[in-house]
């Protein structure tokens, strides 16, 4: 097979000492990281590892025949990395107990999941697919993840296999058959006891990105990771926003409440200050009427006397009169009446 010609310059270049790793780091990043991520499972843990594995790569790269497929080299060294890594993290090969047989010695003679890998393949090819994997492949355990990126990516054989994780092949083909069986839903009658262990670094089997963008990814299958992620930004101000506006107008709603009865009490307050001084201004005007009507009732009081002495002098004078001629008959008096047995002062 032909490599790429960057490819294998960047290789010369890191063996020979002439280059800057980064060159060669920027090419195969992509492909490991393809490998890793549905092994570990998260994406942040993920990056670590690769970077971990391309610097072990680069000390390895003479290791390399550069006239053989490159690419499939890369594979193999970062699963039989990512073997070793589990191993030390506590995961085992089931090894006891019912151990499944699995006949066939390739890829291509077990139809069956030959077929399934060719979906596989994709996921492992283009790490932004792995969100949308099937759950049960998500289910796997990461060591039967790593045996199948051997046996079915890689395409590997059992024997091959056996040589380079010094392993038994009968343990290794009772982990594909199980492996396979959980892809499609085959019933194993009496299952062994499972002793692969933990995914690495006790991660969940979906980890919280995928749930996270399981929803958005739905909706809009052909956005990229850092779309999704965007819309999901977008999403929570939204929300944030509509929480806020919210909240102020509860807010200010609270404080017109608050406002009303002082309002009421001031608009009373006026009401009553304006009463009592319609009060004040009747009561000066009865008081001025009083004092009015008082001075009227004084004057027609003078008057009265004013009368009654005009009316006692005459009287006076006609008593005057009749002094003078005491002794007569009584004569009419002065206004012509006829005077009787009393005159008009005897009547008092």
């Amino acid at each position: 097979m032909n490599n790429d010609e960057q490819l294998v310059g960047a290789f010369r270049q890191v063996i020979d000492g002439i280059g800057n790793e980064q060159r060669l780091f920027d090419l195969i990043e992509d492909q490991i990281f393809g490998l890793v991520l549905p092994v570990i499972k998260s994406e942040k843990k993920s990056d670590a590892v690769t970077g971990s594995i391309m610097t072990e790569l680069c000390e390895s790269a003479d290791a390399f025949n550069m006239n053989k497929n490159l690419n499939r080299q890369i594979a193999r060294f970062t699963s039989v990395y990512l073997y070793k890594m589990l191993l030390e993290n506590g995961a085992r090969l089931q090894t006891s107990g019912n151990l499944v047989d699995y006949p066939y010695t390739m890829i291509k003679e077990d139809a069956e999941l030959y077929d399934e890998m060719k979906k596989i393949v994709r996921i492992f090819r283009n790490p932004d697919l792995y969100h949308k994997a099937d759950k049960a492949f998500k289910r796997l355990e990461p060591m039967e993840i790593v045996l199948l990126q051997m046996f079915g990516y890689e395409t590997y054989t059992i024997d091959q296999m056996e040589d380079m994780l010094e392993v038994d092949s009968s343990f290794l083909c009772n982990a594909i058959m199980r492996a396979k069986a959980s892809l499609l839903d085959i019933d194993i009658s009496e299952p062994g006891e499972n002793s692969y262990g933990e995914a690495p670094y006790d991660e969940d089997i979906e980890d919280e990105e995928e749930r996270s963008f399981g929803i958005l990814a739905m909706i809009f299958p052909k956005l990229s990771k850092k779309a999704l992620m965007g819309i999901r930004c977008a999403i929570i101000v939204f929300i944030l926003g509509n929480i806020i506006f919210l909240a102020f107008s509860l807010i200010h709603d609270m404080s017109s409440v608050k406002n009303k009865p002082k309002e009421n009490t001031t608009q009373t307050t006026m009401q009553q200050t304006t009463e009592a001084t319609r009060a004040e201004r009747t009561t000066e005007v009865s008081k001025t009427q009083s004092e009015s009507i008082m001075q009227t009732s004084s004057v027609s009081n003078t008057t009265s006397e004013t009368r009654e002495a005009q009316s006692t002098t005459p009287q006076e004078q006609d008593t005057s009169g009749e002094s003078s001629t005491s002794g007569e008959e009584s004569t009419p008096g002065e206004d012509g009446t006829t005077g009787g047995e009393n005159t008009p002062g005897e009547g008092e």
